[in-house]
């Protein structure tokens, strides 16, 4: 694969095509994401300190999960 091709990853069940070599740090930054929220890679929960570790590949999935305040 050449860098400047693109990988197909599922976020939330939906197909999204990403720039290949991104990491799941800079994906984050390109979000409009509503802050806090889980990062949950091929079934696995990711901390935040180790979003800058995980690069993405073809075939990925994602699932974003707020987290739910209450009592």
């Amino acid at each position: 694969m050449s860098k400047d091709s693109n990988i197909q990853i599922q976020i939330n069940h939906k197909p999204t095509h990403l720039p290949y070599s991104m990491t799941l740090a800079q994906w984050v930054e390109h979000q409009t994401l509503e802050l806090p929220v889980a990062l949950i890679l091929n079934n696995q929960f990711i901390p935040k300190g180790e979003w800058a570790q995980h690069l993405l590949t073809d075939g990925d999935h994602i699932d974003l999960l707020s987290p739910i305040q209450g009592g």
